[in-house]
């Protein structure tokens, strides 16, 4: 159990203003700034619980590894998704999205098994991938973040981000462009 948190009023307050003020899918970018052992985590933990039940926070962390695993926060948020209500929500979300978000959610959640035969065959790394092939990715990965917006609000939280591979590093500036489509929040 955790202590009471304690002298954060202010920080908490903004975080939860920036998050539940994000509406309609017109998500906000939050960076969380600090040394380590600060906080942070600590912080963004208090501010989930406050949030509207309405709400599901996806984490995941990136780690200092010498070779770098592409996507690995994405993967997480996406594994973390697909257990929401026993799988239900991501077999909504890939009902409602085209087709070829299950055939790109699939490449990298193997685990889902809704690709498609007829499918182009694309490689699992994006480091790898034609121009066409990692813009088809980040597309279908995106939508089906947006996809998932008219299920549940979305909260993206992405621990450690300074440890980022270049293709994490790519795809949320991809997640997060304000181009008008829905988007989530996410917190770095």
């Amino acid at each position: 159990r955790e202590l009471p948190l304690v002298g954060r009023e202010h920080e908490l307050a903004v975080l939860l203003d920036a998050l539940d003020s994000a509406r309609e899918g017109r998500g906000r970018l939050v960076e969380l700034i600090g040394e380590p052992g600060l906080g942070k985590s600590r912080l963004v933990r208090e501010v989930a619980r406050g949030l509207p039940r309405d709400h599901l926070v996806l984490g995941g962390g990136c780690m200092p590894l010498g070779a770098d695993l592409p996507l690995l926060p994405v993967v997480e948020m996406l594994r973390a998704l697909a257990r929401q209500d026993g799988g239900a929500v991501i077999r909504r979300v890939i009902d409602m999205a085209p087709s070829y978000v299950g055939q790109e959610l699939t490449r990298v959640l193997p685990e889902l098994g809704v690709l498609d035969q007829a499918a182009p065959p694309v490689t699992a790394d994006p480091r790898q991938a034609s121009a066409w092939q990692r813009e088809r990715l980040f597309a279908g990965l995106r939508t089906a973040f947006a996809t998932a917006l008219s299920v549940r609000r979305l909260v993206c939280v992405i621990e450690d981000v300074h440890w980022a591979d270049a293709t994490t590093l790519d795809f949320l500036t991809y997640l997060t462009a304000p181009d008008g489509s829905p988007r989530p929040s996410v917190v770095v």
